[in-house]
Parts: C-alpha cells; sequence; structure tokens
C-alpha cells in the first residue's frame, strides 16, 4: 500500500517543538530507503511517499513522529500507474504518439529542479477529461526516470514529483498534460534534506548540518 503524506506543521510552531527530532525522522527513512522524501519549499513540510503493509502501519509512522502532536497530515492514498493503464500494445503505442514535451537529456552534473504535483479533475467529471491520457504521460516521464508518479486511488487524480530543468519545462509538461482544462493543479516546489540542515543550523534550530545526501 503506498501513500503521499503531507504533513503541515500547525501555525505558530512552539518554541519547543522538536524540530530536529522530526528532521531526523524522516532522514532515516531516506537513508534506508524506506520512503521517498523531499522537504516542501516555505511551508516546513515534508512530501512522502511511502509504502506501508497496511494502515495500521501507516498510522504508527505518523504517530511516532516527534512532531505528531504539532502537525497536520494530509494523506492520498495510491495506485500504480500500470493497474490502470495495464501492459498491452495499444497502450503502449498511444503513449509513444502522445503529443507531449520531448525532454532534452540532461547533461551530468546538471541541476535539476523538483516539484510535488498534485492534479485532479474537477467534479462532476466532464465527458472530455482524459484522466487515463493524462497518466499515461505521466507514464513516460517515469520511464524516462523523470517522475515518480502514481494515480490518487479512487479521487480521479494523479500525485507526481517531476524533476524539470526549469519552471517553462514544468508549465509546458502541464499545458500538454491531456488532462488539460478538465484538471485542477496544486504545485509545491521541494528541496533536499541537505539543503534544509544547512538552513536551520544556520538559524540555530539543529545542532549539524552534516548529512549525506540520499
Amino acid at each position: 500500500m503506498k501513500f503521499l503524506v503531507i504533513n503541515h506543521p500547525r501555525v505558530p510552531v512552539p518554541k519547543r517543538a522538536p524540530i530536529e527530532g522530526c528532521v531526523d525522522y524522516f532522514t532515516r527513512f531516506v537513508v534506508r530507503k524506506k520512503a521517498i522524501v523531499y522537504p516542501m519549499v516555505g511551508p516546513k513540510s515534508y512530501a512522502t511517499i511511502i509504502d506501508v503493509g497496511s494502515g495500521e502501519e501507516l498510522d504508527k509512522v505518523l504517530s511516532d513522529n516527534p512532531m505528531a502532536p504539532n502537525e497536520e497530515y494530509w494523506v492520498y492514498p495510491l495506485s500504480e500507474l500500470d493497474a490502470i493503464l495495464g501492459h498491452g500494445e495499444d497502450v503502449q503505442e498511444r503513449i509513444r504518439t502522445l503529443p507531449i514535451v520531448r525532454l532534452k537529456d540532461q547533461a551530468a552534473g546538471t541541476d535539476l529542479q523538483r516539484f510535488l504535483v498534485i492534479g485532479k479533475v474537477v467534479k462532476p467529471i466532464p465527458p472530455g477529461a482524459n484522466l487515463k491520457g493524462s497518466l499515461e504521460q505521466l507514464r513516460i516521464l517515469k520511464e524516462r526516470g523523470r517522475a515518480e508518479a502514481y494515480a490518487i486511488a479512487g479521487m480521479e487524480g494523479f500525485v507526481a514529483i517531476v524533476e524539470v530543468s526549469n519552471n517553462d519545462e514544468l508549465n509546458d509538461i502541464l499545458y500538454k498534460n491531456p488532462l488539460g482544462r478538465w484538471g485542477e493543479y496544486s504545485v509545491y516546489p521541494l528541496g533536499t534534506f541537505t539543503g534544509e540542515r544547512r538552513t536551520l543550523t544556520e538559524i540555530g534550530l539543529t545542532r549539524s548540518a552534516m548529512l549525506q545526501e540520499a
């Protein structure tokens, strides 16, 4: 069972809130390769894609977070793209012919920007809404190593962590997504644990900026 979890601290954050304990807690998931976790720029939140065996296991993961008493959680159950799209040759052919942005290869060492994109179909769902087409576009990006993408279970939408070279490239991807004008997008820039730890150390909220990027 995969979930997207966004944890968001209540404002104002108490002065003695265990911020460093929260940072360390989510860092361990990354280092141990138990989850995909990125700091969200600005809101002091994390975007986490985690695979658990049960709802009870997820509940324990969230409740063991040292900041749990001071945070709210937004939880999205996820489905694999292939579970919805299948593996048939006709699907693969449609993927190859979709009019989407053709991402150029990035040179070694080139920095890419990461964004969390949550796309949802407007309700009531219009007859022309092309959710499968939007998921097929994401599957191409995933196969090229440029996105981690899932369908939102039961909600007619998707979740994707997308890597792009600049904001215009992301805008191009979203404009060309077949969900088109029937979709509502929430887009969040993502940082790294290394950068976040450095900043928190500079302002005195953590003891050390030393962290190996996972």
